[in-house]
Parts: structure tokens; C-alpha cells; sequence
């Protein structure tokens, strides 16, 4: 028994060639996600649902209510207790992420267009680093986490949120740098 899609009577009728015939069997066909993909996942749901609930108004409470409950379904479809290492192991590099979305939220509203332009590759490049820290030298992880706090913080100083984040990335992002290069000692080469 691969899933529950698999011996309902709509994947049957679906089988039968009803209408998006080929997407069901795909959906029926699929292995469950991995514990890591769930978390991904979870995040994708769960930041789009703040935007929904934060930034338009009422006209997006269906939908924000739609992905929060599509993000518990998502969670609890293999349990929580498989999640949690992998929370756990990457929660410094999550807030980071979520910094550096941030850094874009708040470039898009920064005013001239140099400013918004710096202010969202530096929040990319501040959402991407993270992630990339077990596959480059430290000082490229440094290098890169300075482009992309420091430029936008020099061209928002009047602003206390953008220096602040600023610096709580490059404080959160340095225990993140040592521990993936303390796995991987080949890397400090």
C-alpha cells in the first residue's frame, strides 16, 4: 500500500481516463516525501499564508486559511517526530532564509530604484547563503553574507529594521558557517 490516493474510488474513475487522467496517476504513483522535502515543503505554505494574512486584508483570509491548513495536513502526513532533526539541524539556517526574505519585503518598498534593486539581490543572495555554507570555503560564505546585508543597511541607515537585521544575520549566520565546516573538514582546505 503506497498511499491513500491509491484505493480511492476518484483515482479509479481517473484510471478510467476521466478528466486529468494522467496528473492522478502521478499523484498515485508518487513515493512520499522525505522528512527534509515535508519541512521544505511546510515553509513553502507557511510564508505565502503570512503574506496573505498580513499584507492584503480580507480578501485573502480564504486563501491564508487554505494554506495553513494544506501546511498542518503536509506536517502531519508522516507524523512530527521524523521532522524534528531535521528542524533541529537547520533551524539557524532557517532564520537566516527568513531574514533575508525580509531584506526583500523591505526592499520592495525601499523607494528609489538603486535601493530596491540592491536590497533584493542582497536579500537573495542572504536567502540562498545559508544553504550553500556545506559546499563553499568560509570566507566565500563570509564574503557573501556582507554582500548581501551590508549594502542595503549603508543605503537604509536612517532606518533602525535594516541595520538591525543586518546584524542579527551575521551573528546567526556565523554558528551556522562553523557547524557545516566542522562536518566537513575538506572544506577549510
Amino acid at each position: 500500500m503506497t498511499g491513500v490516493l491509491q484505493e480511492t474510488e476518484v483515482a479509479a474513475a481517473f484510471d478510467r481516463g476521466g478528466p486529468g487522467g494522467d496528473a492522478a496517476l502521478t499523484l498515485r504513483d508518487r513515493a512520499p516525501l522525505r522528512p527534509s522535502q515535508r519541512v521544505l515543503v511546510a515553509v513553502g505554505l507557511l510564508v505565502p499564508a503570512g503574506l496573505c494574512f498580513s499584507t492584503v486584508g480580507r480578501l485573502w483570509y480564504v486563501p491564508g486559511i487554505l494554506l495553513l491548513s494544506s501546511l498542518s495536513l503536509t506536517v502531519a502526513a508522516g507524523g512530527t517526530s521524523e521532522l524534528w532533526p531535521v528542524i533541529r539541524g537547520n533551524w539557524i539556517r532557517g532564520l537566516v532564509t527568513l531574514l533575508g526574505a525580509f531584506e526583500i519585503l523591505m526592499a520592495v518598498s525601499a523607494g528609489p530604484l538603486v535601493t530596491i534593486a540592491v536590497g533584493v539581490i542582497g536579500g537573495t543572495v542572504l536567502v540562498v547563503t545559508p544553504w550553500l555554507a556545506d559546499r563553499a570555503k568560509p570566507a566565500t560564505i563570509l564574503a557573501a553574507l556582507l554582500i548581501g546585508t551590508l549594502p542595503f543597511a549603508a543605503l537604509t541607515y536612517w532606518s533602525v529594521a535594516s541595520p538591525v537585521l543586518a546584524v542579527v544575520a551575521l551573528i546567526l549566520a556565523f554558528p551556522a558557517i562553523k557547524r557545516a565546516h566542522k562536518r566537513d573538514p575538506a572544506q577549510n582546505a
